[in-house]
């Protein structure tokens, strides 16, 4: 057998190597306590550009048996194993992360089967067909024999990903099972089998069940009732039934985010392991023979090929690199080293520049910048590029987000025309920006179609292509002030940027030293402290929550990212808002009284009639105030009548580029749900049921997406929640914002997305619930439009909380 069956003797956990026992014991410590019906998922709220990096929340109750087979279904592959002596291995696996990594049983992918062919050489070909039916080669980057486990890599991207429960399942836990029994013989069609656990077997690391199991069901998922995979079905015991067994999920290794290797491969290597690096993969715990093939699941059904063909075409298992100028190893550009303080500050031309970006000197990201001469229009200007990539962890999942900007400027850095594209989790938006003297004329793209907003600019604004380089034409001197506009891609806005150039100052980064300016940046985004060289070309940049960019050399700055790449410490729990007291039962709590401290602003903070807010005097310069937050629900027999014709409230049914309620799908879908309802509140309840029991959550999408992709896809996080339930409710003739703001959950508070409809008064519903209550612990920073939400960011990373009171 490929695995010792658990009979009591046998402690895989000793087998798992020091560092994966410290990521497991790190992520069980998130293990969140409560109510176990609800779990606390957290989402990246928007990540657009390093300015922008906020996380936001969604409570998801316990799922129908259903609804996670609905869920986790995209996400199950058929895996086909063949080598050169012919011989086949089946089984099932599922999709861990959205760009193509896998995990299955290590018996799956273990060829060949009887000893004398060990001693030859054998090259082993494995197929993976994933959910949407597409067959793709796979490459084994990852296998441990002890444990049984497997990582595989396909090249695709966009994947629906299942989540890993690293914490351990309880006896008596209902669990569901899903895979392809009998390999080819059923494996067009997946099963389910529901059981409970029967036993917790070697510490917890075998879980033995009584769901049922055949051959082919190697590698797949045990989900527990929240839709979350907690083992990997590997084993039976022949002739008895209600025999089965799982591997623990605790033991997959970081939750299939492999490190670079630091030593030759073994069996233990914590490190990624391609089947061909291995020197020996065969031992005498190999396949096992077919007289004895009903011992382990999955493996020797009967013959045959994936689809009845065993050549796909050579399908490439590379990784997909963005299509931005790749990086060299070229030191920075030398413009950047020390220079006289007060000579011109004009950027040179042609330049380049790369920037990796830190958090609590932890490595999240890198960005790549350049500035050419080029033509726009038979004209002479400026092209400016920039590539930004952020990859981040929260709670397990990992979330990557690439952007990309393009300007053209005229001589003095004006700009002319622009593009701007985010991609996260397979989806993209990219904004079009036209600028004439009085207005820009945006168009935003997605794949859902395309919408167009003008905005006006300020009169006598001086706008500046990239708000880096606000002083770029200049000399600069300490006391030098300035008032610029830029274009903000991410809230289609043209906003105000204070520029004051604060002081002189040598900086040193990795042993070189700096001759800089140092520059205070203000804009509604939060602020930014840049230290630039005399070129104008930025050495270090400090933003919000102390992100951190400062000048590398292009190895330098995408080393940790695109290589050697080393999971960063867990965003969510790193910026959450921890609280002075526990609150038992938030989602009951009808009274909320909460002192917050920060860069609050008293002209954005919000009170209204359901929080109001008193000013306290400041604590160490910063802004304090009293928040009192009463839920009392509403009485659905005071609720309105459609149509609602008040014109304080017209901009509330209006269509914005991510709100369109105007869109076709958009309204016939609203008027399906609703149907002859004119009750305004029974419009809203039954919209906010409709998209909390068809929306299914994604972790990885950490983008802005219009409403008409997010009911296409029916797939996201709260902000995309909220996104639909707003653009529906005001295609129902409901006047509806998009609220965003914290909310509680085990001792934090985090950053969260949800809507206030007009029913009589206004009432706010979180489609990310099961319920129409929003308890008193929902604390509203920003309102409006779904652009609105960036709104938060001049506080994130700065606030301090203390419970006061609650009931």
């Amino acid at each position: 057998m490929p695995h010792p069956l658990p009979d009591g003797n046998n402690d895989l956990q000793d087998s798992v190597d020091e560092t994966s026992k410290r990521d497991c014991i790190a992520e069980a410590q998130l293990e969140l306590k409560g109510d176990t019906n609800i779990k606390l998922r957290l989402r990246l709220f928007a990540t657009g550009c390093v300015l922008a990096l906020l996380v936001t929340t969604s409570v998801v109750n316990a799922m129908e048996t259903q609804d996670i087979v609905a869920l986790a279904k995209p996400s199950l592959v058929f895996i086909h194993c063949v080598d050169t002596h012919g011989h086949d291995s089946y089984g099932t696996g599922f999709v861990v992360t959205s760009d193509g990594l896998i995990v299955t049983c290590a018996h799956v992918v273990r060829l060949p089967a009887d000893r004398k062919d060990r001693r030859k050489s054998t090259s082993v070909k494995t197929w993976a067909r994933l959910g949407n039916g597409d067959t793709k080669q796979a490459s084994v980057i990852y296998r441990n024999d002890e444990n049984d486990i497997a990582i595989l890599r396909v090249n695709a991207a966009g994947l629906p990903a299942l989540s890993v429960e690293p914490a351990p399942v309880a006896q008596g836990e209902e669990v569901i099972v899903l895979g392809y029994p009998l390999g080819p013989l059923l494996g067009k069609e997946a099963s389910v089998t529901r059981g409970i656990v029967s036993a917790l077997r070697d510490g917890g690391s075998i879980i033995q069940l009584d769901a049922a199991m055949s051959p082919g069901n190697s590698g797949g998922p045990v989900l527990n009732k929240t839709g979350k995979v907690v083992g990997i079905a590997f084993a039976k015991l022949p002739g008895l039934e209600g025999m089965n067994f799982a591997i623990s999920s605790a033991l997959i290794p970081s939750v299939a985010r492999p490190r670079p290797r630091a030593s030759p491969a073994t069996s233990q290597d914590d490190g990624p392991v391609s089947l061909e690096e291995q020197t020996d993969v065969s031992t005498e715990s190999g396949t096992v023979p077919n007289d004895v093939a009903t011992t382990v699941v999955g493996t020797q059904p009967p013959s045959g090929g994936l689809a009845g063909d065993h050549d796909h075409g050579g399908i490439s298992t590379e990784l997909e690199t963005p299509d931005f100028p790749s990086p060299s190893s070229k030191p920075p550009t030398s413009q950047a080293k020390a220079t006289a303080a007060g000579a011109p500050t004009r950027i040179s031309v042609p330049s380049e520049g790369w920037l990796g970006i830190y958090m609590s000197n932890q490595k999240m990201g890198y960005m790549h910048m350049t500035v050419d001469k080029d033509k726009y229009e038979g004209r002479d200007c400026y092209r400016m590029q920039s590539f930004v990539r952020t990859k981040l962890v929260l709670l397990g999942t990992d979330v990557q987000q690439d952007v990309k900007t393009l300007v053209y400027t005229d001589e003095r850095f004006a700009p002319t025309y622009e593009t701007f594209e985010m991609a996260s989790g397979g989806r993209k938006t990219s904004i079009e920006a036209r600028f004439t003297d009085k207005e820009v004329k945006c168009k935003v793209k997605t794949d859902s179609g395309e919408s167009n907003k003008v905005v006006p600019i300020p009169e006598g604004a001086s706008l500046i292509g990239d708000s880096m380089y606000a002083l770029g034409t200049d000399k600069l001197k300490v006391g030098l002030k300035a008032k610029m506009h830029y274009f903000n891609p991410l809230t289609l806005s043209v906003d105000p940027i204070d520029v004051e150039v604060l002081r002189t100052e040598q900086v040193e980064i990795k042993g070189a030293k700096y001759d800089t300016f140092v520059v205070k940046n203000v804009t509604p985004m939060g602020d930014m402290t840049s230290w630039q060289a005399a070129d104008g070309s930025v050495v270090k940049a400090v933003t919000i929550m102390g992100l951190t960019m400062q000048i590398e050399s292009a190895a330098d700055a995408v080393s940790g990212v695109d290589s050697d790449y080393v999971p960063p410490a867990d965003l969510a729990i790193m910026t959450s808002v921890k609280a002075n007291m526990d609150i038992p039962k938030p989602e009951k709590v009808k009274k909320l009284v909460l002192k917050l401290t920060g860069k609050l602003e008293r002209d954005k903070i919000i009170s209204d009639q359901r929080q109001k807010v008193r000013w306290l005097k400041p604590k160490n310069d910063l802004a304090s105030a009293e928040f009192t937050v009463e839920s009392d629900g509403f009485d659905p027999k005071k609720s309105v009548k459609l149509p609602i014709e008040k014109p304080e409230l017209v901009v509330y049914l209006e269509p914005t580029p991510y709100i369109e309620c105007n869109a076709p799908e958009i309204k016939e879908k609203a008027a399906e749900i609703v149907g002859d309802e004119k009750s305004a509140y029974a419009v809203v309840s039954k919209i906010r049921a409709w998209v909390s029991s068809n929306m299914k959550p994604q972790a990885d999408i950490g983008i802005v997406r219009p409403s008409v992709d997010v009911l296409r896809a029916k797939v996201g996080v709260c902000r995309d929640y909220a996104v639909l339930f707003t653009a529906l409710a005001r295609a129902a003739g409901v006047p509806t914002k998009v609220a965003a703001g914290l909310v509680y959950m085990n001792g934090n508070f985090y950053y969260h997305a949800w809507a206030e409809s007009y029913v009589g008064r206004w009432v706010a519903f979180d489609a990310t619930q099961d319920k129409d209550f929003v308890d008193a612990t929902h604390i509203k920073l920003t309102e409006g439009d779904a652009t609105n939400m960036f709104e938060m960011a001049r506080v994130f990373g700065s606030l301090k909380a203390e419970i006061v009171h609650f009931e």
